[in-house]
């Protein structure tokens, strides 16, 4: 349900995708402008150290057998996995380098992650008004609208989701180099769904929250996250399904594109999914809530179709305990 209805969504009101690809746009060359100033006078130096060299140059052969048609995707992440471990290798001895290594992707991570994630909170509003009322709105209105909030709800998420992120990096380091000396190259797969399924319930994490803010403006982002909690537990499955497949299809396309597109596809691509996913997080909530829902003018989904009732909602909000009652109602409705 949830990902057909998204998809039904999106292509009942595409302009979005446009305007979302071009606020991505204007995120990636801010980054990109400001990554540059920082990197390149970083990256000259490192250059003039022999050790270091070494490990970069066979990235920069690869990307061109790349762009020649000779190599495929996985040659580059499998040359970029070698040169990696190669360079932390040669890293250790260069103090300053370590600094650099760890402090600037970092700092570049979250600038777009915060930038990128301003577009998210006005974009859910859209949703919620096409869902409820099929009214359209400029992306640019609720952007201004919306301003403060989406930067509380920006930033708010970096904060919960960066320590995560941090851990799950460690993780996927050390099985990568686990794996590696067992078996080679053959680790490239394994290591792909894992991290499609880990981005899945990343993304599920978060999936009641904004609609919870939408809903509940007088609450606090740490407060609003704490209550969607049991919306999740209430459909997490129809969403983590729809989240992956979601994130498969985009990898398919990632692989089948990027080569003919000239790497254009990963910047148009999120335009997708991200209108994907706010379309799914307000679905499942109006699907655990019992309310109708447009997903074009002239098509309405009843939810209550599907065994959820609006009383479940009445009930999670009016008790402390909600993860309890949504077990009971739950158990009610099988």
């Amino acid at each position: 349900m949830e990902f057909k209805h998204a998809i039904s969504l999106l292509f009942s009101h595409p302009q979005y995708v446009i305007k979302i690809f071009l606020y991505l746009l204007i995120c990636v060359v801010i980054v990109a402008a400001i990554g540059c100033a920082i990197i390149i006078p970083v990256f000259n130096n490192a250059m003039t150290y022999a050790d270091i060299s070494d490990t970069v140059n066979p990235i920069f052969q690869k990307i061109h057998e790349y762009l020649r048609g000779d190599v495929g995707l996985r040659a580059i992440i499998t040359q970029v996995v070698n040169s990696f471990e190669m360079y932390w290798k040669a890293v250790v001895h260069h103090p300053a380098g370590i600094v650099a290594t760890i402090l600037i992707p970092i700092g570049l991570y979250f600038l777009y992650s915060f930038l990128s994630g301003l577009c998210l909170y006005p974009l859910g509003y859209i949703i919620n008004n096409l869902m409820s009322s099929n009214m359209k709105m400029p992306l640019g209105s609720s952007f201004v609208i919306n301003l403060k909030k989406s930067a509380k709800y920006s930033a708010t998420k970096m904060l919960i989701l960066f320590p995560i992120d941090i851990v799950f990096a460690v993780l996927m380091i050390v099985l990568i180099w686990g794996l590696k000396l067992l078996i080679g190259i053959f680790v490239m797969p394994i290591i792909l769904i894992i991290a499609l399924i880990w981005l899945s319930f990343r993304q599920l994490l978060t999936a009641g929250w904004m609609p919870r803010m939408i809903y509940h403006p007088e609450e606090k982002p740490f407060v609003a996250f704490k209550k969607s909690m049991p919306y999740l537990k209430m459909n997490s499955m129809g969403m983590l399904q729809g989240f992956i497949f979601t994130f498969v299809i985009t990898y398919a396309l990632n692989s089948a594109l990027a080569l003919p597109t000239y790497g254009i596809i990963f910047i148009i691509v999120p335009s997708f999914y991200y209108f994907i996913f706010r379309a799914i997080e307000f679905i499942c909530y109006y699907k655990v809530k019992g309310l109708k829902f447009y997903t074009d003018a002239s098509t309405v989904i009843d939810p209550t179709e599907y065994g959820y009732r609006k009383e479940t909602q009445e009930l999670i909000e009016e008790t402390p305990q909600g993860e309890e009652v949504v077990e009971e109602e739950k158990n009610e409705q099988e």
